[in-house]
């Protein structure tokens, strides 16, 4: 693990990528996301708790789950309903820096925790310099992690952005990778465990699949 952490960081330098250091600012705090109070939907076997956040608790394997929603902020820098008319990260060295900084996410979590949060915020930082992109969705929802211990709201943005950006990029591959992030680290500081539930079930089925 140390080795594969060296050899991606060396992989960076050679692209002159460096690592931020600075959190990036995702929105600004005159606002805060909005959280809509928990209703009941009906679903096939019962009935689970849910909310207008969510994505619906059923969704055929291999689709992308409709985003989570949320009404236009004017103090957001990238806002989630701007997503559709941001522009693609289209540059290769930009999107290889990206995939490297995914690989470097479990080493880094397990040897460097300090890099890891460093990983996050340069994968954020070149989203909104570069364009969005399925990487970006894992930065964001990698963003949303490492934060969410010291401020929740601005984790809980940028767990909806990694949502918002998987359902843009049409990925079903990386659903596994985005739920897992947001509903099982995130979304349960804001709203009841059981509305986690069914997403995270849709996790499961995506990596089986």
């Amino acid at each position: 693990m140390q080795l594969a952490m060296d050899i991606g960081l060396q992989a960076l330098e050679n692209l002159e990528i460096p690592l931020v250091q600075d959190k990036p600012v995702i929105y600004t705090k005159k606002e805060s996301p909005r959280v809509v109070a928990p209703t009941q939907l009906v679903v096939a076997g019962g009935r689970v708790s849910t909310h207008d956040l969510m994505a619906p608790p059923k969704t055929p394997r291999g689709e992308v789950p409709p985003p989570l929603k949320k009404k236009r902020s004017k103090t957001d820098l990238l806002d989630q309903t701007d997503v559709a008319n941001t522009q693609q990260m289209t540059n290769e060295a930009t999107l290889a820096a990206m995939r490297i900084l995914m690989t470097l996410c479990a080493p880094t979590y397990v040897l460097r925790p300090d890099l890891n949060m460093r990983v996050a915020f340069t994968m954020v930082d070149l989203t909104i310099k570069h364009g969005v992109s399925i990487l970006g969705a894992f930065g964001y929802g990698l963003y949303a992690l490492v934060c969410f211990l010291f401020d929740l709201d601005e984790a809980y943005y940028a767990g909806q952005m990694s949502l918002r950006l998987l359902e843009k990029c049409n990925a079903a591959h990386f659903t596994c990778k985005i739920y897992g992030l947001y509903y099982a680290h995130v979304d349960p500081w804001k709203n009841p465990l059981k509305s986690s539930m069914e997403p995270m079930l849709m996790a499961l089925n995506s990596g089986n699949d």
